[in-house]
């Protein structure tokens, strides 16, 4: 117990002294760095005036705070790295207590003057500036954590399936390539660190150098491109499927009967629907000359369940017809009735199927009176009122004048009820076909539809 004690005291007792000591030794490095040797941090880190000084930036990311689609404004914080070579600040560490290391005023060295060209921020008054970090061999580190908001030319044509590339370009506001170069070993951004973001999903962050030329005068330039991914299962949730089902329960009116009068405006409500989901997805759309695709897929429902309200307007139509309309033409009998109606398993409907039992009961009775009423008249009349007088053709016509305008009477009542089986024939001829249009546009809506929710779907995916 009394070993540790002791061990305890020693090591505190050896890190008091090296803390003293150390103080006065830091001291005397700075002196002899910036007072002895008359450091300027206004002069450039360089021996010769025609030698460049070289700086190396690096960027990581920790979080994609926010996109702006409507300003095209990506908010982001970032971890910024830069680096160079001050050669007045070199020391041996041997000579200073093994000191490899030290912190130190930012505004004691001098600073590249390097510049976010893509900010947008109008508050921005400057990188925040605390304390470097010079390493014994001249080099100087300044990091530090900040909240970028940068322009991002934002390309809506896939929402909400887009993929977004963005900018983040760095320079050197004052000194061109001859006095400032950018250190161009560095290939790509950090993602490590990055934080998991709600809407984006971050794909890659490389970094490209070139030299830009302003005017006479060409500058150094450094971009890191991040290529972002919108996470889709939210919007596909929130308004894609509502969108498809809207479409697909279009398809449910022309299961309606035309008689209900609820066919067209069914249709019109759905229409109405879309159109509200549609001037949802312009709200949140900056104004830019290329359509969502999540709009032109709503634009091209729309302009199904327009043709679905003209279609179900020509049903409704059709099945209204009376005995006044034309019959049914014979190309259309056979297209229609036959063909159509075998390819949609509705059976052969070019036959003709109104002959019921009333209407073989009228038949019957009409053919009674054409070929038995006058002979039974006939008799009955000859026991009342003498004889009968005899056409040519053997006819026999009755006398009595009151028999003969009953059975002119009775007559008139065949011929009507005839005239109501052919208009009730010539009507349903006319239903079937409206029946059979009915089905074949519904199936024809329904794969249409179904197309086009795979297409946009598939091509939305695939970028």
């Amino acid at each position: 117990m009394g070993v540790i004690w002791w061990s305890i005291c020693f090591f505190l007792g050896h890190a008091a002294i090296q803390g003293v000591i150390s103080i006065p030794i830091q001291q005397e490095l700075l002196d002899k760095l910036f007072k002895t040797n008359e450091y300027n941090n206004e002069v450039r880190p360089v021996m010769d005036v025609h030698e460049a000084a070289v700086v190396r930036i690096t960027l990581t990311l920790e979080h994609i705070i926010d996109m702006n689609e409507h300003d095209q404004v990506l908010q982001t914080k970032m971890w910024i790295d830069m680096a160079w070579h001050d050669g007045r600040l070199v020391w041996n560490p041997d000579d200073y207590g093994g000191m490899v290391n030290m912190t130190i005023k930012a505004g004691d060295v001098w600073r590249p003057d390097m510049a976010l060209y893509d900010n947008v921020d109008q508050g921005f008054s400057g990188w925040p500036v605390n304390v470097f970090l010079l390493h014994h061999n001249g080099t100087v580190t300044w990091a530090f954590p900040t909240v970028l908001s940068t322009s991002c030319n934002v390309d809506v044509s896939g929402f909400p399936f887009d993929e977004q590339h963005c900018h983040f370009k760095f320079g050197s506001w004052m000194h061109d390539a001859s006095m400032l170069r950018i250190d161009d070993s560095v290939k790509k951004g950090d993602l490590s660190q990055l934080r998991e973001s709600a809407e984006w999903d971050a794909r890659s962050f490389p970094a490209e150098f070139r030299k830009k030329a302003y005017g006479e005068v060409i500058y150094d330039e450094i971009i890191f491109h991040l290529i972002i991914k919108r996470k889709w299962p939210f919007y596909f949730l929130n308004l894609m499927f509502p969108c498809f089902m809207l479409a697909l329960l279009a398809t449910l009116s022309f299961y309606l009967p035309a008689e209900s009068g609820d066919k067209v405006s069914f249709g019109v409500t759905v229409l109405l629907a879309l159109a509200v989901f549609l001037l949802m997805i312009a709200e949140d759309m900056p104004p830019s000359e290329s359509i969502p695709l999540i709009g032109w897929y709503v634009i091209v429902t729309l302009v199904l369940l327009s043709l679905s309200l003209l279609l179900g307007s020509i049903v409704v139509n059709l099945s209204i017809c009376t005995a006044d309309t034309k019959p049914v033409p014979a190309w259309v009998r056979r297209l229609v009735l036959r063909y159509m109606s075998l390819v949609l398993c509705m059976g052969d409907l070019s036959e003709c199927r109104v002959v019921d039992e009333e209407q073989k009961s009228v038949e019957t009775g009409k053919r009674i009176l054409d070929d038995k009423t006058l002979q039974v008249l006939q008799i009955n009349t000859q026991e009342e009122n003498g004889p009968e007088v005899k056409k040519a053709d053997g006819e026999h016509l009755l006398l009595n004048g009151g028999m003969e305008e009953l059975l002119d009477l009775v007559r008139s009542i065949a011929n009507r009820l005839e005239e109501e089986r052919e208009g009730e024939a010539l009507e349903n001829d006319w239903k079937r076909v409206a029946r059979v249009l009915d089905k074949f546009f519904m199936v024809l809506y329904l794969l249409t539809s179904v197309t086009v929710i795979v297409f946009t779907c598939v091509d939305g995916m695939a970028g």
